[in-house]
């Protein structure tokens, strides 16, 4: 048998791609943030972390699929103005057929409810009702600390729904009111 040095081929493993190490005095990458904002028929979008304007205006009857980059709850959130508050709200109570109206005055302090009352009112007079007094102390426990916007889809009390629409009800006329423009 012979060794023929050019039949028998030595062969090296492959080696596996050497990344660069990062620099020390680099800068981290931030993420960038996109909101679209609509602007004279075209699209405006701002990028945070740095300054991107992009105009994106339909060619003659074309039309421009916009989709969202942001989620909903972002752009949703609002700012509330802290204060005092007062809001009224009627529920119809079908046992007793009447039409209830309830006074609902929300402290508002950093965005959050600190304090709540709900009164019954009667020809625009204050009643005494020992249920809307337990139910404003049960209340109190849940919502004293939340965002005016998380009341919306909170659980408030079981058995009490009339009376939980109503307080809803006021909880959006209280964030119209306190909404900082």
């Amino acid at each position: 048998m012979q060794n023929n040095s050019d039949d028998m081929q030595q062969s090296t493993p492959p080696q596996p791609p050497v990344e660069p190490e990062p620099q020390a005095d680099a800068p981290a990458a931030k993420p960038n943030l996109v909101l679209p904002v609509a602007a004279g028929g075209g699209v405006l979008i701002l990028a945070l972390g740095g300054l991107a304007l992009v105009s994106n205006r339909p060619q003659n009857g074309q039309q421009v699929e916009l989709t969202p980059t942001v989620t909903e709850a972002l752009l949703e959130q609002v700012s509330y103005r802290d204060g005092i508050y007062y809001a009224e709200a009627t529920f119809y109570v079908q046992p007793v057929e009447a039409n209830e109206t309830v006074g609902v005055t929300v402290v508002v302090s950093d965005g959050e409810i600190a304090s709540v009352e709900i009164v019954q009112l009667e020809d625009g007079a204050i009643v005494e009702n020992e249920y809307l007094t337990e139910f404003t102390d049960k209340l109190q426990d849940i919502v004293v600390g939340q965002s005016l916007d998380s009341i919306e889809d909170m659980e408030l009390i079981s058995g009490s729904t009339l009376t939980s629409d109503a307080f809803r009800e006021a909880i959006r006329s209280v964030q119209d009111q306190a909404a900082a423009s």
